[in-house]
């Protein structure tokens, strides 16, 4: 698919990295990740090819039609866009297309660097893979995901699993576990250590470690890749499954003291290995919304939601679309649902993105200055 997008054919040893998540451009750092390329397709000390997929849902128009017909035909796409595989709705504000050009990055077949915006869900009918995410997953020779947030981290964790060296942050909680439990993870995983002021750093170790597999030859691939599996087994559920019971077994022991009746710790712990059958109940559910509070930087927003002047204004729907382009859509296209429903950490990560605050405080100028219009007479 890569060539075909491009335009050309690729050697049979490119090297494809990706990296996949919400469309969080600064919160799960994409915009060090594209830093990183760029700072590689500058230098001229490697010939080896790298293609590198953003695997990130966005507010697309639907799967290309010329890449599909190219597809289907074995040519290649001729003309156009050569960074998309799906049509992008607003694609001169997005901030992956603009970071590209900022980088020089052309997709050009005598660049190094080549990367491949795919602003789809992967779930195996998107037009253009028709691959599960993890499908393609196995297919990588790196993964990368620098995030500045991450209470956990699947992304990472699901790419060792899948023998596919991974780069995490030490601000993930899988990356602060990998650094607590794993001494050594070699070429497995890179933990970056990231903090509020060290992105060039962190760009450097990202770029370092990049081309450090643009360098690497098939045998010692192989043993990143049984390395990154290995890694992944402190997350293995017969490694786990003792903390369950243990904390079962301590909620029992204090229930014990509060109710003065004695539990058989054995035979209820027994029973997870018992067929429970649910009882023949239909639940009733019932949708309940509770009104969030929004920080302060962009508590704006629900005077902005509150006023239909956003529904004709493309760039203040465009604003509430990418707070949560998923939610966006299970909310209906309705702003004021999408402030009850978003996630406060959410906001949290809006309220401190620079792109995000510079873009809606400029709209919410242009709906002042509406408001502020003198009467027509």
């Amino acid at each position: 698919m890569a060539g075909t997008l491009l335009g050309y054919s690729l050697p049979a040893d490119t090297l494809l990295i990706s990296t996949s998540g919400r469309y969080e451009y600064r919160n799960k750092g994409i915009d060090l990740f594209l830093s990183s390329l760029g700072a590689i397709n500058k230098k001229a000390d490697t010939t080896r090819q790298c293609v590198a997929f953003i695997l990130v849902p966005a507010y697309h128009k639907g799967p290309r039609q010329d890449l599909m017909a190219a597809l289907n035909s074995g040519t290649f796409v001729t003309e156009g866009d050569r960074y998309l595989t799906h049509g992008l709705h607003y694609v001169h504000d997005d901030p992956v297309i603009n970071q590209l050009i900022r980088e020089d990055i052309k997709n050009l077949e005598g660049d190094r660097i080549k990367v491949i915006f795919v602003p789809s869900y992967l779930n195996g009918d998107d037009g253009i893979f028709n691959k599960s995410y993890y499908e393609l997953l196995i297919g990588f020779d790196l993964t990368i995901y620098p995030s500045y947030y991450e209470p956990w981290g699947y992304t990472p964790l699901e790419s060792l699993m899948f023998h596919v060296p991974t780069v995490t942050t030490n601000l993930s909680g899988f990356g602060m576990w990998v650094n607590t439990y794993f001494k050594d993870p070699g070429n497995g995983c890179l933990i970056l250590n990231r903090t509020d002021d060290n992105e060039k750093e962190v760009i450097a170790e990202m770029e370092k470690f990049i081309r450090r597999f643009i360098l690497m030859g098939v045998e010692d691939a192989g043993i990143a890749r049984d390395k990154a599996r290995e890694i992944s087994r402190i997350a293995n559920w017969n490694t786990l499954f003792h903390f369950y019971t243990d904390a079962y077994a301590f909620a029992l022991e204090k229930s014990e003291d509060r109710s003065g009746q004695p539990r058989d710790y054995a035979r209820i712990l027994e029973a997870t290995e018992v067929q429970v059958r649910k009882p023949y109940q239909v639940p009733v559910w019932k949708d309940i919304y509770v009104q969030s509070e929004l920080p302060e930087r962009i508590a704006y927003l629900k005077d902005l939601s509150s006023n239909l002047w956003w529904s004709w204004n493309s760039e203040a729907e465009f604003l509430f679309r990418r707070m949560d382009p998923t939610l966006w859509e299970e909310v209906a296209h309705n702003p004021k649902r999408l402030l009850e429903a978003i996630d406060y950490k959410r906001l949290v990560v809006l309220a401190d993105d620079e792109v995000f605050l510079d873009d809606s405080d400029r709209i919410f100028r242009q709906f002042n200055e509406y408001l502020a219009r003198p009467e027509k007479h």
